[in-house]
């Protein structure tokens, strides 16, 4: 069984205070804390072991684990928990919806980084409303490639990013000057903690080149009003899923959805047939 990298405590948090929220809007992310008791941490990464050994066996690297929330139940329901949801909730109110789930797990010394992005550029939704949870399965810290962010890089928007095509490969870059016009941040968190961070604000992360895993899942909600928008250059996502990103969302809070999201989420509300 796993130790939760020093966390000894089951205190966990279910909602942001007024305080909290003003810092998010002010920086963009916020280190919300410990949101999983040392038994659901433990069941995590003995899911997370599982999923990773199957990636490993398929010749795949262990930081590309895709769309977790359709092809195993038991990431649907962690990104679905109630204490999860509750701390979105003060963010974005009462209708959410899952957008995307992705098990990141860099392994020790040549874990892979992740290039300065905007999670918004990847998410063809209008108006933006996109918010990211970002789950941590192990202690993530700046020696195994834990995020770094750009505080106050959101307000502006949208940057410009680079859409780089090199044969059948397609990815994003931010240039240089964006990235320099800004401090670095890094977001360190304990395994079972939570960060949240808005759709403009840069954020990437480093290589693992310690003797430590880093696993961590990044779960991407939007609001119930928002519209599903045609992808172009400026919203496109590059990455392959093993799963289109329509048949992806899920609605796993609220009752109003835009038709919109209607047409296609998938309804996961626990509570749905009371609703």
């Amino acid at each position: 069984m796993h130790t939760a990298g020093g966390a000894s405590t089951d205190l966990v948090r279910t909602a942001l205070t007024s305080e909290e929220n003003a810092r998010l809007e002010a920086d963009g992310f916020l280190r919300v804390g410990r949101v999983l008791t040392d038994g659901e941490l433990a069941e995590a990464r003995d899911h997370v072991d599982r999923v990773v050994a199957e990636q490993v066996r398929q010749g795949k690297r262990p930081e590309y684990a895709m769309a977790v929330h359709v092809l195993d139940d038991y990431f649907m329901r962690l990104a679905c928990h109630p204490r999860l949801l509750d701390i979105l909730e003060c963010v974005m109110g009462p209708d959410i919806v899952l957008v995307s789930a992705h098990l990141l797990c860099k392994p020790a010394h040549d874990g892979h980084p992740v290039s300065w992005h905007q999670d918004g550029a990847f998410a063809p939704i209008e108006p933006m409303s996109l918010v990211t949870l970002y789950l941590a399965l192990d202690d993530c810290d700046a020696a195994n490639g834990c995020m770094s962010m750009l505080p106050g890089s959101h307000p502006g928007g949208p940057a410009p990013h680079d859409v780089i095509r090199d044969g059948g490969n397609t990815r994003k870059e931010l240039g240089r000057d964006v990235i320099d016009a800004y401090s670095k941040a890094s977001l360190e968190l304990r395994a079972g903690e939570c960060s949240l961070h808005l759709p403009w604000t840069i954020h990437g992360s480093g290589p693992n080149r310690s003797d430590r895993r880093r696993a961590a899942l990044p779960l991407r909600y939007m609001g119930g009003a928002s519209r599903l928008m045609p992808v172009d250059d400026a919203n496109l996502n590059p990455e392959r899923h093993p799963v289109e990103a329509a048949a992806q969302v899920r609605w796993v809070r609220g009752k109003h959805l835009s038709e919109s999201l209607r047409a296609v989420a998938i309804d996961a509300r626990p509570d749905a047939k009371a609703v």
